[in-house]
C-alpha cells in the first residue's frame, strides 16, 4: 500500500526546518521496552535487536520496506527515521539527567511507550514528568481494561493512571469501573479546532481513526487547562471531557499525545510466535494521526518571529440578548507585524472563566463571522477571538462583559379534566416549531383550545411553527357526553326519543309502549335484537348507542301443560293466533297410561276437544299410569320382603325385593321373569312380574383346609359342619389331586351328616390335593364347600425290610426362585430315577438327575442358565421312579 513519507511535506516548510536547525539537531526518539512490552502475546517493539535496531537505520531511504526490522511496531520506527529521526529502544529503568546512562531521557526529544504491562517506579514517574516539563515529548499508548499480558494485576490503563494520579497531564485512562473501557470503533468524530497539527499536520490530514478493543479517556481541564480531545467516540459531543479516543496536552514546556489503543500502531509484522493479528497501521488514517502527533510532541525549535498579533473583539461586547436559533455577526479587528493572521473563535458559558467550545477556526481576517446561536439559554456568555500568525504567535481578546442567550417562551395551561404536554413554560429557539398534545382524563373530553387568546377548536394537538415571539396556549375540558339515538316504528312509542345525550358512566332507561290493539314486536339495541321488551336500560354508558322498537297487531298464544305420562297435539300448531281461531287438541297417553281429562281453558274428558281463542289461553292435559302386580315367592327354606309392599305398582316404578334364608340356608339366585344373584334385587315395573327365590343348605368343610401333609396308607379325618336346622341330610366327599379345578374322585358318597369321616389315604401322592364336600337336604337342595387351599399327600413304597420310607420331593426352598436353588428328595429303596423341571404344558425344560440311585436322601442343583427356563412363571419339579411320580410346584421370578 502506498505510504506518505517525509518528502511529501511542502518544500518551503522543509527548507525552513533545515535552515533553522543545524545538521546535528536531528530528532531522537526512544521506544520503551522495559515494562513488559513483549509479555504474553504482546510484541510492542521496533526490533528484536536492542537498544539499536539492525540493520542500521542509516541505510533507510524513502523506499525501504516496512519489514526492514522485526517487531510489531517496526513500521512506526522506520517511518520516523524516514522523517529524519534516529531511534533506539530502552531496556532498563527510565532516567532523566543521569549522565551515566547513554539512554537517559535528556538525550532524546520524544519518549514513545506502547502499552506498558508493568508499573512505572516512583523514580521513573518523576523522570518522565520532569522530562516532559522541561520540553520533552511523550507518546502514551494504552489498551483496553483487562489487557494484562503478564498477569501481574497491572494493565496499561492502570500503569498510566498510577504514573499521573493527580492528572498533571490532564488525562485518566478508562479502567474496569469506567464506561467504554473496551470498544471497537472507527470514528470520524475529530477535533475541529483549526491549527491543530495533530489532525491536519505535516504528514497529512486525518479522516478517521480505528480502535480494536481500546479504552477511552476522561479529560481533566481543571487540572491541566491545555488538555483537549483529538478524536471522540461517534455521537459524543466535540469538546466533551469523556469518551476521548485520542487526546493531547501541554505540561510545562513539553507536549503529550495520548492514544487509548495499541492496535493503530500494530503493523502486522510481529516476530514469529506472537499474535500481532492485523495491520492497524494501514487502517483508516491511523498512521497519519500517529506521525502527525509524534511530530507535534517532539521537542520544538525556537522560531524567529516572536511578536504576537493584535486583536480586539468588537461584538458581542456585553449586554446583548441574542435568541437561540438566530444568526448574529461576531466582529473583530486584528493585525500582525508579519501579516497572514488566522482567527479562531471560542465560546465561554461561565463568564470567561473557561472557553471550552470552539465556534470556528482558521478564519480569514475578514473582521466578521455569521454565527447561528446554537446553545442553551444563559446569562454568562462571552466570545473570545484568537489571532495566530505564521510563526504560531497568538493573541486573544474577549467581550468586556457577559451577553445573554435566550429563547422564546410558550406558556401552556390546562383546566380540570385533562392535561397538556409540555406543560408550563417551554423555551423554543427562534424559528423552531413546538408541538402540544391535549389529553383528556377518563370521562372527559377537550372542550376548547385558546392560542394567544383565540379559539382553535376542540383539537387534540396544536403546533407552533416558525416561532418568532412568545405565545400562550390554554386548554379547557368538559365531561364526555355520548349520544343514544332512540326511535320507534308506527303504532307505538319509545321514551325518551331522538338523540339523547348521556354523561360518561351514567345509566339511561327507555320505556316502550304499544298503541291500543297492538303489541311490541321487537327491540333492537346497537343492531342486535334483544326481544319484545317493554323497557331497556343502558348501564354505565361509555360509548354511543342506538335503540329502536317495532310494533304489530296483537295476537293470542296457546300454552299446553302435560300432567302425567302423555302428550298433546293441536291443530293448527302456531306460535300466535288471530282472534276467533278454532284450535283442536288431541291427548295421547303413553303405552302404560290413560288420559283422565282437561282443565284450565278446557274442562272435561272429551278427546279430541276444540277451543276458540279470543284471548291467550292455557290448557292442562291430565294422564294417569297403568298398574301391574309383582309376584315373588320362595321355593322353600326362606321368605321374601318387598319395598314398597303394595298389591299393584305404577308403570315404570321401582320395587326392591329382599330374599331372607332360614338358618342353615343361603340365598342362591332369582328365577322367573328375571335371573339374578343380587340380593336385594330392584326391578323396574314395565308389566306383570313373577320371580322365584332359590335357597340352598350351607356346609362348612373344616378339615383338611389347606397346608396339611398326609401319607398314603394312613388315616385322616375329614370334618364338616351343617346346621341342625337343615332337614335330614347326607354328604358326598370327593378328592381332587390337581387343585380346585378338579377333576374330583369319590372318597365316600351319601354318608350320614355326622360331621366326621375317617379316611384311609390312598392313591398317588400330590402336593395339590383338595377335598370337596356336598350336602343334600330332604328336599333335594344341595350346598358345597371345599378346602380353602391345597394340601400334600406323600406316597409310600415297600422297603426290603417291610418298613415304609417316604418317597417324596422335600418342600422347595427358596420358592419363588430367581437364579439358582437346590432340590432334595428321598427314596425308600434303590430305584431308577429321573428328576426334571417341566412347564405347565408338561414340556421338559431342564433335567436335574437321571439313573440308578440308592435308598436315602439325595439332592440336585439347578440354575436358570442350566435349563431352558427363560421367562418367569410357574414350573413343576417332577420325580419319576418305577413306583410312581412326585411333583412340586416352583415359581420362577427375575
Amino acid at each position: 500500500m502506498p505510504r506518505k513519507f517525509f518528502h511529501s511535506l511542502p518544500v518551503l516548510v522543509l527548507s525552513f526546518i533545515l535552515f533553522a536547525l543545524p545538521a546535528a539537531a536531528a530528532k531522537r526518539a526512544l521506544f520503551d521496552n522495559f515494562h513488559a512490552q513483549t509479555a504474553g502475546n504482546a510484541d510492542w517493539i521496533i526490533d528484536t535487536e536492542q537498544p539499536i535496531p539492525v540493520p542500521t537505520q542509516s541505510a533507510i531511504t524513502a523506499s525501504t520496506p516496512d519489514n526492514y526490522w522485526l517487531g510489531a511496531i517496526s513500521t512506526y520506527g522506520i517511518n520516523l527515521v524516514k522523517l529524519g529521526y534516529t531511534v533506539a529502544t530502552n531496556t532498563s529503568a527510565l532516567t532523566y539527567q543521569n549522565t551515566s546512562n547513554p539512554y537517559d531521557l535528556s538525550n532524546y526529544d520524544v519518549l514513545i511507550v506502547d502499552e506498558p504491562n508493568s508499573s512505572f517506579s516512583a523514580a521513573e514517574a518523576t523522570a518522565i514528568l520532569n522530562f516532559v516539563r522541561d520540553g520533552g515529548g511523550l507518546v502514551a499508548i494504552s489498551d483496553h481494561s483487562g489487557s494484562d499480558r503478564n498477569s501481574d494485576g497491572v494493565d496499561s490503563p492502570i500503569a498510566w493512571n498510577a504514573l499521573d494520579p493527580t492528572h498533571l497531564l490532564g488525562v485518566h485512562f478508562g479502567i474496569s469501573t469506567d464506561a467504554n473501557n473496551n470498544i471497537v470503533e472507527t470514528s470520524s468524530n475529530l477535533n475541529i479546532t483549526f491549527g491543530d497539527s495533530i489532525i491536519a499536520g505535516a504528514y497529512g490530514t486525518v479522516g478517521s481513526f480505528a480502535f480494536h478493543n481500546g479504552t477511552t479517556m476522561t479529560l481533566y481541564p481543571a487540572a491541566n487547562p491545555s488538555v483537549r480531545g483529538e478524536v471522540w467516540m461517534t455521537g459524543t459531543a466535540k469538546g466533551s471531557t469523556t469518551n476521548a479516543m485520542v487526546a493531547s496536552s501541554v505540561y510545562g514546556s513539553g507536549r503529550v499525545l495520548f492514544i487509548g489503543d495499541s492496535s493503530p500502531v500494530d503493523d502486522g509484522t510481529a516476530q514469529p510466535g506472537n499474535s500481532s493479528i492485523f495491520n492497524g497501521w494501514e487502517e483508516a488514517t491511523d498512521s497519519t494521526l500517529i506521525l502527525n502527533g509524534t511530530l507535534w510532541a517532539t521537542r520544538k525549535v525556537t522560531v524567529l518571529d516572536t511578536i504576537p498579533p493584535v486583536i480586539t473583539l468588537t461584538s458581542p461586547n456585553g449586554g446583548e440578548d441574542w435568541k437561540a436559533g438566530s444568526t448574529h455577526s461576531i466582529t473583530w479587528t486584528a493585525s500582525d507585524n508579519a501579516g497572514g493572521v488566522l482567527i479562531d473563535l471560542s465560546l465561554s458559558l461561565d463568564g470567561g472563566a473557561t472557553y471550552p467550545t470552539a465556534l470556528a477556526g482558521n478564519l480569514a481576517n475578514t473582521g466578521s463571522y455569521a454565527w447561528t446561536v446554537n446553545t442553551a439559554e444563559g446569562t454568562a456568555f462571552r466570545i473570545r477571538a484568537t489571532a495566530r500568525d505564521g510563526a504560531n504567535n497568538s493573541a486573544a481578546d474577549a467581550g468586556n462583559a457577559n451577553f445573554t442567550v435566550s429563547k422564546w417562551h410558550i406558556t401552556s395551561t390546562a383546566g380540570s379534566g385533562g392535561s397538556v404536554a409540555p406543560s408550563g413554560i417551554t423555551a423554543v429557539s427562534q424559528g423552531a416549531a413546538q408541538l402540544y398534545t391535549l389529553s383528556a382524563f377518563t370521562g372527559f373530553q377537550v372542550a376548547n383550545v385558546l392560542v394567544d387568546g383565540l379559539s382553535v377548536g376542540a383539537v387534540a394537538s396544536y403546533t407552533f411553527v416558525n416561532v418568532l415571539t412568545n405565545h400562550t396556549l390554554d386548554a379547557s375540558f368538559g365531561v364526555r357526553m355520548y349520544t343514544i339515538t332512540a326511535s320507534a316504528g308506527t303504532h307505538g312509542q319509545i321514551s325518551p326519543a331522538g338523540a339523547v345525550m348521556v354523561p360518561y358512566a351514567v345509566s339511561q332507561s327507555f320505556a316502550i309502549t304499544a298503541d291500543a290493539g297492538f303489541r311490541i314486536a321487537g327491540l333492537t339495541v346497537d343492531g342486535v335484537a334483544v326481544g319484545a321488551l317493554s323497557s331497556y336500560t343502558f348501564s354505565n354508558v361509555l360509548a354511543a348507542h342506538t335503540i329502536s322498537a317495532t310494533f304489530v297487531v296483537s295476537l293470542y298464544t296457546l300454552s299446553v301443560t302435560i300432567d302425567g305420562p302423555g302428550a298433546v297435539a293441536w291443530t293448527p300448531n302456531q306460535v300466535e293466533y288471530a282472534p276467533g281461531t278454532s284450535v283442536t287438541l288431541t291427548a295421547t297417553a303413553n303405552g302404560a297410561a290413560h288420559f283422565t281429562g282437561w282443565s284450565g281453558a278446557l274442562t272435561g274428558i272429551t278427546n279430541p276437544a276444540s277451543l276458540v281463542l279470543n284471548a291467550s289461553a292455557a290448557v292442562v292435559a291430565h294422564f294417569a299410569s297403568d298398574q301391574f302386580a309383582v309376584a315373588a315367592v320362595p321355593v322353600v327354606h326362606g321368605t321374601i320382603a318387598r319395598q314398597p309392599d303394595l298389591p299393584l305398582y305404577d308403570y315404570f316404578s321401582n320395587v326392591t325385593l329382599t330374599a331372607n334364608p332360614r338358618p342353615g340356608y343361603a340365598f342362591s339366585a332369582w328365577a322367573g321373569d328375571q335371573s339374578s344373584t343380587a340380593n336385594p334385587l330392584t326391578v323396574t315395573v314395565d308389566g306383570p312380574i313373577y320371580l322365584e327365590a332359590d335357597f340352598i343348605p350351607v356346609i362348612d368343610l373344616t378339615a383338611p383346609n389347606g397346608g396339611e401333609t398326609m401319607t398314603v396308607g394312613t388315616s385322616a379325618n375329614i370334618t364338616w359342619a351343617v346346621s341342625d336346622s337343615v332337614p335330614t341330610a347326607t354328604v358326598d366327599i370327593e378328592l381332587s389331586r390337581t387343585g380346585l379345578g378338579g377333576p374330583y374322585e369319590a372318597i365316600a358318597m351319601g354318608v350320614p351328616n355326622t360331621g366326621l369321616y375317617a379316611w384311609t389315604v390312598a392313591g398317588a401322592g400330590t402336593d395339590s390335593a383338595v377335598v370337596r364336600a356336598t350336602v343334600h337336604d330332604a328336599d333335594g337342595f344341595t350346598g358345597t364347600d371345599h378346602s380353602t387351599s391345597a394340601f400334600t399327600i406323600h406316597g409310600v413304597l415297600s422297603a426290603p425290610n417291610g418298613r415304609g420310607r417316604d418317597f417324596a420331593i422335600e418342600p422347595l426352598a427358596p420358592n419363588p426362585v430367581s437364579r439358582a436353588a437346590r432340590v432334595f428328595f428321598t427314596l425308600p429303596r434303590e430305584a431308577n430315577v429321573r428328576l426334571t423341571v417341566v412347564d405347565l404344558q408338561g414340556r421338559e425344560v431342564a433335567r436335574l438327575a437321571e439313573g440308578m440311585m440308592a435308598a436315602g436322601r439325595h439332592s440336585a442343583n439347578w440354575t436358570m442358565a442350566r435349563g431352558g427356563v427363560t421367562q418367569p412363571g410357574v414350573y413343576l419339579v417332577r420325580l419319576d421312579t418305577p413306583a410312581g411320580r412326585r411333583v412340586r410346584r416352583w415359581v420362577v421370578e427375575r
